[in-house]
Parts: C-alpha cells; structure tokens; sequence
C-alpha cells in the first residue's frame, strides 16, 4: 500500500498538469475498477469490514491527492510567471506566522512531511484493526 501511494504521489512530480487530471477525474472504467479492487482487497485482509474500508479508502485517498496537489502547487512550473514567495522571498509577506514557518514549508521538506503524515496514517490504521 505504502509503495502504491508513494508512486501515486510521483506522478505529480514528474508528471504536475497530468496528475491535476488524474487527481480530478472520476473512475468509472472497467479498469479503474480493477485497479480499486486490488486496493480494497488489501482492507479486507486486514480484516476491516465495508464501512471502514471506505472510510480508509478514502481518507487515504484524499491524504495522498492532497500531498499531489501541494507537489504540484509548490513546485515552479518553468513557464510560471510568478516566483514563489513562501519558497524565494519569504520576508516580503507581511504575516509574521506565515513567515516564521516558510523554512518549514520549502519544497525541500514536502518528502520528510509526507513520510510522515504515511506514518501517522498507517499507525491510525493499525489501531482501527486491532480494535
């Protein structure tokens, strides 16, 4: 499971406009079916029932959107106009918090954040199974 997040999450990065696409679309094909069946069959051996599959399903499915959308909203696209001032310039934002974690929100610590956050989630599971 862990590997199958970490290449879902690749793809935003070397793929950023495909991965908004994916990450937006509906699945409604035969093989995206097929594709869900294989991650909902990792739920079930765990021993989970139908309502707290889905319910991992998709908190863990909207973590690791998300974690691809900030990829993609945090790297500089080579046609971006605008530079990113969290990243280049934070002391020219006027929010004293927002500037105070700037350092802690570069592109540079999205994959440490990210190890993280897949840690705290599998943890948070493996406490729902073994209730």
């Amino acid at each position: 499971m862990r590997g199958f997040i970490r290449n879902y999450r690749a793809i935003a990065i070397r793929h950023p406009r495909a991965f908004v696409l994916l990450a937006t679309r509906r699945f409604n094909t035969d093989q995206t079916f097929a594709l869900y069946e294989e991650i909902l069959k990792t739920f079930a051996a765990l021993g989970l029932d139908a309502a707290r599959t889905a319910f991992w399903f998709r908190l863990i499915g909207g973590y690791v959107n998300g974690a691809g959308m900030a990829e993609v909203a945090s790297r500089e696209l080579e046609d971006e106009p605008t530079p990113l001032l969290l990243q280049h310039a934070p002391q020219q934002i006027p929010y004293p918090h927002v500037r105070a974690i700037a350092p802690h929100l570069s592109v540079g610590n999205l994959e440490s954040v990210f190890e993280q956050s897949l840690d705290l989630l599998f943890d948070a599971l493996a406490a729902d199974v073994a209730r």
